[in-house]
């Protein structure tokens, strides 16, 4: 079984930070051992929105009148090397809706506990 590292892009969230404005979306990543692709997007996925942070960014979206969505914005494949010992964000990198022309302008902040 090969395995598998992914970029996953949230938008059409509504998430309160620390230092800042709300931002809107969110781009994060993860690995995961799988048969192909398709079962390690459809793995990612699953697991990705049942991880306690993601539920909460979730609701709070929900909650603000949102309708946030998660996808997959690239997948491929890695080493076991590189799965087990390779490096990769296990945190949100944030972006606030841009004033100019609705695209997101990344920023990294902290989330509001």
């Amino acid at each position: 079984m090969p395995f598998y590292q992914n970029i996953l892009h949230g938008h059409g969230f509504h998430i309160e930070c620390d230092d800042g404005p709300v931002c809107v979306g969110f781009f994060t990543g993860r690995k995961v051992y799988a048969a192909d692709a398709r079962q390690a997007e459809r793995r990612l996925r699953e697991r990705f929105l049942r991880e306690k942070k993601v539920v909460h960014l979730m609701e709070q979206a929900r909650e603000a009148g949102c309708s946030p969505m998660v996808e997959t914005h690239d997948l491929f494949p890695i080493t076991l090397k590189h799965y087990l010992f390779g490096k990769y964000p296990k945190g949100f990198i944030l972006y606030p809706e841009s004033e100019t022309d609705g695209e997101g302008v990344f920023q990294v902040g902290s989330l509001k506990s």
